[in-house]
């Protein structure tokens, strides 16, 4: 961005369930015209980057009613040859692997580490003596982000409630 860069960034969960094509997308977010056409047009005068955040909330086994990732993945092939533009996805592995709406992408799958509980440590600052209590396994699973966000909800809305009991 600091160098010119344009950015659209997209929560494909946060997306209306009536996206059922490129025009009702295209105005869910606000565009006064269609969204491939916006980012050909970005992308021919500045690089541009495409991040669709959450494909995962869109796949057959969470979102049985409604035709958004199909939608998305449409975008994606109507700017495969668009110079100047990038794209980049998140999704988790298990669904990029069963839905097999994803196989129609092209794409270089990049696989993220949860990080390792010295990061987590780091990350929580004062709040990580808290987490070092827990019993080792528990603490395993709270490097997923995910978990980690829950059990830190939890216990912000229940400050006096012990572990086991949150």
């Amino acid at each position: 961005i600091a160098r010119g860069t344009a950015v659209l960034a997209l929560k494909a969960d946060r997306l209306p369930k009536e996206v059922d094509s490129l025009e009702p997308l295209s105005s869910a977010i606000g565009l006064p015209g269609r969204i491939d056409h916006a980012l050909r047009a970005m992308a021919s005068a500045r690089p541009t980057v495409l991040i669709v955040d959450q494909l995962d909330a869109l796949c057959d086994l969470l979102d049985l009613h409604t035709e958004r990732l199909s939608v998305l993945l449409d975008l994606l092939e109507r700017l495969a040859d668009c110079a100047g533009l990038r794209v980049l996805l998140s999704c988790r592995a298990f669904d990029f692997g069963h839905d097999v709406r994803f196989r129609r992408l092209v794409a270089e799958e990049v696989l993220l580490e949860l990080p390792s509980e010295d990061a987590v440590v780091r990350a929580l600052g004062e709040r990580a003596q808290e987490l070092m209590q827990l019993a080792p396994r528990l603490r395993e699973l709270l490097r997923v982000p995910q978990a980690l966000d829950v059990f830190l909800s939890l216990r912000e809305h229940q400050p006096g409630a012990s572990t086991f009991e949150s």
